[in-house]
C-alpha cells in the first residue's frame, strides 16, 4: 500500500478518491487550483449521480429537487414528464466544496496550487509541485496536467463545448431542454434555489459561439417566454457568459485509451468518462474516484482499468455509438411522436433519465414494451376518428 498519493483536481472524481484514500489512512495531497470557482454547467444530479455520492442521497449539499422535466423537439413540440426520482440541481461550487470538505475531514491535505507538470522521480515515484509521492491520480478535467505529461490529452476534435449564463431569481421548479434541427446538442434551463443555469451544449467537431448564442436566443424566445424577465436579463448582457469543454470520445478511443500505469491513474473527465448523448459526467467521475481509491489500496492499479471496462466503459461506448444518430432530426421527430402518444415510452424515458435503464439494454426494453407502445398508438389513432 502506498505511503503518499497526489490527486490533481478537486472536482467529484478527485475529491471522492481523496476521501476514500484518506479514510483508509493514506497520506493524500489534494491539489485544486481554484477551489472558489463556480464550474459552468447545469448542475443536475440524476438519481444515478446522487446514489454515487459518498453517503448516497443523504450527502449534505443544498439544491433544488426537481420532479418536472419538459423536453422540446426540434419542431417545437413539448412533452412534460413527471419523474419518479428527482433531479437535484446544485451549484457545482457547493458540490465540489462539500466533497473536498469530506476529504479533508478524513485527513487529506488540500492545497490551492496549479500543477503544471508532474515529474517522475528517480526512485519510481513522482514529484508534484515539490512534493514526493508514490502515486499520482490525474483528475484535473479535460486539460489534466498528468494526461498531458503522459501524451494522453483529449484532442480538440474530441471536445464538446458549452455556452451559458446564470440568471438570478426564483423560478418554477421545472427543467426544460430543447433540441434543434441539424444540431448535435441541446439547450437547457435548470432552476436552482436562488438562480437558474441557462445554457447550450454542442457535441460537434467545430464550435461556433455565434451560432450557439443564436440558438440560445431562440430557446429563450420560443420556450422560456412564460418565465419572468429571462429574455430582458439575457438581452441586457448584464451577466458574464461562461464556456467550457468536455470530452466526447469515440467508441474506439474509449476502448483503447490507457487509464492507468504502474504508478498513475486518470479519472473523471481526464479519463474521458462522459456520456456523449447527454453530456452527463458526474456519476462516472464519482464512480471512477471510488474505483481509483480501491485499486490503490489493493496495490493492484490494473484493477482500476478492469473495473471501468466492466462497469462504465461499455455504457459509454454504447452512448458514443448512439450519439451522432440520436441528434438526427428525423429520429428525434419519431422519438417525440412516441413520447407524446405513448405512456409506455414516457415511462422508459423517465427510467433512463434517472439512470435505471442502461443504453445497452434500451433496444431490449423497447422490444419488451412494444405491445404496450402499439396499444398506446392505437388508442391515439382511435381518438382521432372520434
Amino acid at each position: 500500500m502506498p505511503g503518499k498519493v497526489a490527486v490533481i483536481g478537486g472536482g467529484p472524481s478527485g475529491a471522492a478518491c481523496s476521501f476514500f484514500l484518506a479514510r483508509a489512512g493514506i497520506d493524500v495531497f489534494l491539489f485544486e487550483r481554484n477551489p472558489h470557482r463556480e464550474k459552468p454547467c447545469g448542475g443536475g444530479l440524476s438519481f444515478r449521480a446522487l446514489t454515487s455520492l459518498p453517503g448516497g442521497r443523504a450527502f449534505p449539499v443544498d439544491g433544488a429537487d426537481i420532479f418536472r422535466l419538459r423536453l422540446i423537439s426540434p419542431d417545437g413540440h413539448a412533452v412534460d414528464l413527471l419523474l419518479n426520482d428527482p433531479i437535484r440541481v446544485v451549484s457545482r461550487k457547493d458540490l465540489d466544496a462539500a466533497l473536498r470538505r469530506l476529504a479533508t475531514s478524513a485527513g487529506a491535505i488540500s492545497i490551492e496550487e496549479t500543477v503544471r507538470k508532474p515529474m517522475p522521480s528517480k526512485n519510481g515515484g513522482w514529484r508534484v509541485n515539490g512534493r514526493q509521492v508514490d502515486i499520482v491520480v490525474g483528475a484535473g478535467g479535460i486539460n489534466d496536467p498528468l494526461a498531458r505529461f503522459l501524451g494522453l490529452p483529449i484532442p480538440s476534435r474530441r471536445r464538446g463545448q458549452a455556452l451559458g449564463v446564470y440568471i438570478p431569481g426564483r423560478f418554477p421548479r421545472q427543467i426544460i431542454c430543447r433540441f434543434f434541427r441539424r444540431c448535435r446538442g441541446y439547450a437547457w434551463w435548470f432552476p436552482r434555489p436562488d438562480n437558474a443555469s441557462l445554457g447550450i451544449a454542442l457535441f460537434e467537431k467545430e464550435f461556433r459561439a455565434d451560432r450557439a448564442r443564436l440558438l440560445l436566443q431562440l430557446f429563450i424566445q420560443e420556450n422560456l417566454r412564460h418565465l419572468p424577465d429571462v429574455k430582458q436579463k439575457f438581452d441586457r448582457n448584464q451577466f458574464k457568459p461562461y464556456a467550457w469543454a468536455e470530452p466526447i470520445l469515440s467508441p474506439a478511443m474509449l476502448k483503447t485509451r490507457p487509464l492507468n500505469g504502474p504508478n498513475w491513474i486518470l479519472a473523471g473527465d481526464a479519463a474521458g468518462l462522459v456520456d456523449t448523448v447527454t453530456g452527463e459526467g458526474i456519476p462516472y467521475a464519482l464512480q471512477s474516484g471510488r474505483f481509483a481509491a480501491s485499486a490503490i489500496l489493493s496495490g493492484r492499479l490494473s484493477e482500476y482499468s478492469n473495473r471501468l471496462k466492466t462497469r462504465i466503459i461499455p455504457e459509454l461506448i454504447t452512448a458514443a455509438r448512439m450519439s451522432p444518430g440520436f441528434y438526427q432530426t428525423p429520429l428525434l421527430r419519431g422519438l417525440f411522436f412516441l413520447l407524446v402518444h405513448s405512456k409506455t415510452m414516457r415511462g422508459i424515458t423517465i427510467d433512463m433519465t434517472a439512470g435505471h435503464q442502461a443504453y445497452r439494454h434500451i433496444k431490449r426494453c423497447i422490444l419488451r414494451g412494444a405491445p404496450d407502445i402499439i396499444r398506446d398508438l392505437r388508442r391515439y389513432r382511435t381518438s382521432l376518428t372520434h
